[in-house]
């Protein structure tokens, strides 16, 4: 499945998307809405505001968020890396889903920004020079990098689990 949008507003619904999806959505104000991806998932923001809500993917899923202020949402049990890299606008990321055989890998970039994320293999967060909210919970590592301004920091390692690396700079 591939999506290349314009220079207006698109939405973008799609149930089940069977194999690798690429989604490039233009420069207006966005909405995507995805039921399932079986292959990678990447989706490519634009330079205004980008809303992107994925009910579930089972091969790990890139998103670049543009500069805009950009919503990501993750519904359901997902498996493999999610990984997001946002831009200068204010960022909210969550994961309402535990990533199964997978870790989160999350910049947000600069702005005001809010993070919660849940993954198997381990959540790594970097924040940018505005005020950032991360919630980080995980079997393994938690490694949290919350930039310049005045943070709220939550890192919760996963109930039972030992050994687990909680890093915060």
């Amino acid at each position: 499945f591939t999506y290349a949008g314009g220079s207006g507003a698109d939405q973008v619904s799609v149930g089940t998307i069977e194999g690798v999806a690429a989604i490039s959505l233009g420069d207006g104000e966005n909405q995507v809405s995805l039921g399932t991806a079986s292959g990678a998932l990447n989706v490519t923001g634009g330079s205004k505001n980008d809303t992107v809500n994925i009910g579930k993917f089972e091969n790990g899923a890139t998103i670049a968020g543009g500069a805009g202020t950009n919503l990501v949402s993750v519904a359901n049990g997902s498996t493999g890396t999610f990984s997001y890299s946002g831009g200068s606008g204010n960022d909210s990321v969550v994961l309402n889903t535990y990533l199964e055989d997978g870790m989160a890998l999350i910049d947000v970039g600069d702005g005001a920004n809010s993070v919660v994320a849940s993954a198997d293999q381990g959540v790594g967060v970097k924040g940018g020079s505005g005020k950032n909210t991360i919630r980080a919970h995980s079997k393994s590592v938690i490694n949290i990098d919350a930039g310049d301004g005045d943070n709220y920091i939550v890192a919760d390692p996963d109930d039972g689990a030992t050994g687990v690396t909680v890093t915060i700079a």
